[in-house]
Order: C-alpha cells, then structure tokens, then sequence
C-alpha cells in the first residue's frame, strides 16, 4: 500500500528525518535546472533520506559528474535521457 507524507512548507516539524521511511523513492526528472535541482538534492540530504533517488536529465549538456560530486552520500542513480 502506498503511504502519503506530508511535508508542507507551512507545517514546521522539528527532527523530523525521512531516514524513518522505508521503501521510498524519490524520481526526478530536470531539464537545464541545475540549480534547482542542486537545491533539492541539498534539501533531501539535510533531512537524512538514504534510500534511492533516481535523476532523470534530459538536458542538452548533462551534469552528472558535478551533482555526483556534490551528493556523495546519496544513492543516486543519474540518468542521461
């Protein structure tokens, strides 16, 4: 069964880490945002998910080397489209 987290911006939660939740994916898909997606890798990191995020780029000039160095310790699976 699935299960719904909710993390609204609005709802502050204090030492609240996603290394709880098991069976959990995160799938991105970015095209020419590397900032942004800098940015929520930085937010998924801060709160200590250790499951597998799966970056899907469809940018012209991928930046996977840049993102894989700057998160090593999530487990990334970078996806050149």
């Amino acid at each position: 069964m699935y299960k719904i987290v909710n993390l609204a911006p609005f709802e502050k939660k204090e030492n609240y880490f996603l290394n709880q939740l098991t069976d959990v994916s995160f799938l991105i898909k970015t095209l020419e945002r590397p900032e942004q997606l800098i940015n929520l890798l930085y937010s998924i990191q801060k709160y200590k998910f250790n499951g597998p995020v799966i970056i899907a780029d469809d940018s012209k000039n991928p930046y996977k080397d840049t993102i894989l160095s700057l998160f090593p310790n999530l487990n990334i699976t970078y996806i050149n489209l």
